[in-house]
């Protein structure tokens, strides 16, 4: 009598989670003196109203006639007060890297801030950002954007080449607490895709629109004008005289900037079939295996197969399996 043998073969895919590898520390600061590094910050000088040191209803400090902001508490303080001597707008802070970013492979931009303020009318930003040259208005940007219009939410943005305007934002609520909290604000940057997490979570990504250009770090504090309705109010005006200001501010408690490095690592395998019964005495089953790149890609891989139980079924180094005895396996 012909013996009939009965086997089940499970097999599977498995996606690793391939850790992010870290090439190049561009910026670490931890504001551990009383005033921002000059080795790492500096804020604009003003040279007219139209080059970038007047937003909205914001003069910026600029070098001429103030110092980089202070630290406290080993936070950097970027602060807007309501009056201003110069004229009759708010006087808002604009500190900028000195180290240009470039995205190579790709970078990660992690800040842990607060908003101090509860006023309505002010915007905190922690972005990316770079004129293209020759133009006042075309530039690249990915940003967070702050609200105190909008406590549980923060604003995502980003333009590519793009004029100075609305550009392509989104809000996110918190999953937790609100502005006025600290939370780790997080952009990866990389050639081809945007993401923002915020306390380690990723709330938008994005793949068109993404600038490619190098870019400075920004870290500012403003109140914008009627063109920026969800951050406006007609509330908050500027003060007319020095003992009528209101100082807000935005802590920052901590800035690392680094390089990415995208190099291919095996991210998934994907076994081919997934089942399989063998019914016939010596039957076999060729099994295949893709592998994959974290980007999706083929990538080059030693695989070694291996049978749960060999009594059952064996394996072969190129994964063709052999049934044994009746009973069920895994490859």
């Amino acid at each position: 009598m012909k013996k009939i043998f009965a086997y089940f073969l499970v097999v599977g895919s498995f996606v690793f989670i391939p850790s992010v590898m870290r090439a190049d520390v561009i910026l670490n600061d931890d504001f551990l003196g009383t005033i921002t590094s000059s080795v790492n910050w500096y804020i604009p000088t003003w040279v007219s109203s139209t080059d970038g040191t007047f937003i909205g209803r914001t003069q910026f400090r600029c070098t001429q006639n103030s110092t980089l902001p202070v630290a406290s508490n080993s936070n950097a303080l970027i602060t807007l007060d309501t009056y201003n001597k110069t004229g009759p707008s708010f006087y808002g802070t604009d500190l900028i890297s000195k180290k240009t970013i470039t995205l190579g492979q790709g970078v990660s931009i992690k800040v842990r801030a607060k908003m101090n303020a509860t006023t309505p009318g002010i915007v905190g930003g922690i972005f990316l950002y770079s004129l293209k040259p020759g133009s006042n208005t075309l530039h690249d940007e990915i940003d967070f954007e702050i609200l105190t219009n909008k406590p549980g939410q923060v604003q995502t943005n980003i333009y590519n080449n793009e004029p100075l305007g609305a550009g392509h934002p989104q809000f996110v609520s918190y999953t937790s607490g609100s502005i006025n909290d600290y939370h780790t604000y997080e952009i990866k940057w990389l050639p081809k895709e945007v993401s923002w997490l915020v306390d380690g979570v990723v709330v938008r990504t994005e793949t068109s629109n993404v600038p490619t250009g190098p870019m400075k770090f920004y870290l500012n504090m403003w109140a914008p004008d009627q063109g920026w309705a969800e951050a406006y109010s007609a509330g908050l005006q500027p003060a007319s005289t020095a003992s009528a200001n209101q100082s807000f501010s935005m802590s920052i408690d901590s800035v690392d900037i680094q390089s990415i490095s995208s190099t291919p690592v095996l991210s998934t395998i994907t076994l081919s079939p997934t089942t399989a019964s063998l019914t016939v005495p010596g039957a076999t089953q060729q099994l295949t295996a893709t592998t994959l790149d974290q980007f999706g890609n083929p990538i080059a891989t030693t695989l070694t197969w291996t049978s749960s139980n060999a009594a059952i079924a064996r394996v072969s180094t190129t994964g063709l399996v052999t049934p044994v005895s009746t009973g069920a396996v895994t490859i």
